[in-house]
């Protein structure tokens, strides 16, 4: 009776730890996409200076929240190419591949030279990486509630659904926390410079976290299981 207990207790235990890896894994992809979304319009000012300089600042900040919209604009088409992924390969595959997908972005408007150097190959590069992210977090979030809902246990499938919604407001909050933190740590000089560029890094770092740990999550949907 004591060994059955036993393994009933580890069982349990063991369960509650798959539970909590599932939610940071929903946790992680929408903080990864809110926190670049704050960050984006905490530090629009400059990226409209260093992308889109025009002698009209009005126009310049103007093009970088078109910039910003566009990747708004891919949402949708996104939900339905990864979401048919997610039907012909898995869920996990999307998962992983729509958080890399945000990252691979945000280091590349980390690293990416100015349009001081480059010229128009700055702000199209930067659309395109908008519009890549876009892509990416339309998948991420139908995604990332099919799967908690479809691994969860019955008892707590709906709140493993909204998880993800908790990582939107987690991710508002961290970018605005590393916003101002960033204002008031530099000078404004050093923010023109590079400092703008460090929450873009601190992006790639949240969802690399992300990825390791999607990888050792377990797949919810096997598609060749329908074909039987």
């Amino acid at each position: 009776v004591m060994s059955t207990q036993r393994k009933l207790e580890e069982n349990s235990m063991q369960e509650e730890q798959m539970q909590n890896k599932l939610y940071f894994a929903g946790l992680v992809g929408e903080i990864m996409e809110w926190f670049d979304f704050t960050v984006y319009g905490f530090f629009a000012l400059i990226i409209a200076s260093k992308f889109f300089p025009s002698e009209n600042h009005f126009v310049s900040l103007m093009a970088t929240f078109a910039t910003f919209a566009v990747g708004f604009l891919m949402r949708p088409l996104g939900a339905l190419i990864f979401g048919d992924i997610g039907d012909s390969l898995g869920r996990k595959k999307v998962l992983i591949t729509s958080i890399f997908l945000m990252a691979f972005p945000s280091l590349v408007v980390g690293i990416m030279p100015t349009f001081a150097t480059i010229g128009i190959f700055a702000p199209v590069i930067l659309i395109f990486m908008r519009m890549l992210q876009g892509l990416s977090v339309g998948g991420e979030h139908t995604g990332s509630i099919v799967y908690l809902a479809e691994l969860s246990h019955q008892k707590n499938r709906a709140l493993s659904a909204v998880i993800p919604f908790v990582g939107t407001v987690t991710g508002v909050l961290l970018g605005s926390l590393v916003g101002v933190t960033i204002f008031s740590l530099f000078a404004h000089e050093t923010i023109m410079q590079w400092a703008w560029r460090i929450p873009f890094f601190l992006g790639v770092l949240i969802a690399v976290v992300g990825m390791i740990i999607r990888k050792c999550l377990p797949e919810s949907y096997q598609p060749e299981a329908d074909t039987k």
